[in-house]
């Protein structure tokens, strides 16, 4: 009898040993899936191609524009900018202000501006000025290029050819 015993002992070791052995292997195995989808997440959370970029400027205007407590601040530029695609954008959009006086003026203060998809969002840039004797002289400006970038890779990349030129309201000096 002893003799029988130690094979339904050794049996049910055997079959606690294995399901531990499984439970290890799940356990370790999900939470290398999740971190998985969760790189994956960060990974795709941006364009990746110039292709793939599609959005839409409704409108562009200086000081109060679209502003919903209603104050006016003369020092930024209010952009709607329209995500068309189901892709979030981060950190996106270079702007190009096309001076009065034949020059151009790049910034790119929009970082870190996150974008979702298919949303619909207000964004402010300051407006490029020279400090004066009494104070900020705003440059004057009626056309501005929103020149979208995608991170591909390490880098950034410039779509210029999805560029969009706006008319602005309300930023002659």
């Amino acid at each position: 009898m002893k003799k029988g015993m130690s094979e339904i002992i050794s049996a049910v070791l055997l079959i606690v040993l294995i399901t531990a052995l499984i439970s290890v292997v799940i356990t370790f195995s999900r939470r290398s899936i999740e971190r998985g989808f969760e790189e994956g997440q960060e990974i795709f959370e941006g364009f990746s191609s110039c292709e793939e970029v599609k959005f839409f400027i409704e409108n562009a205007e200086c000081g109060k524009a679209g502003n919903e407590d209603g104050k006016i601040n003369k020092d930024l530029l209010y952009i709607g900018i329209k995500n068309e695609k189901n892709i979030n954008f981060r950190d996106a959009f270079v702007v190009k202000f096309l001076l009065g006086d034949g020059s151009t003026e790049i910034s790119s203060t929009l970082d870190d501006t996150r974008l979702n998809a298919y949303e619909v969002k207000l964004i402010g840039i300051y407006r490029p000025f020279v400090q004066g004797d009494f104070g900020k002289v705003y440059k004057e400006f009626n056309t501005i290029e929103i020149i979208p970038r995608v991170k591909a890779g390490d880098e950034f990349q410039f779509c210029e050819n999805k560029k969009k030129e706006v008319e602005v309201k309300n930023c002659a000096q």
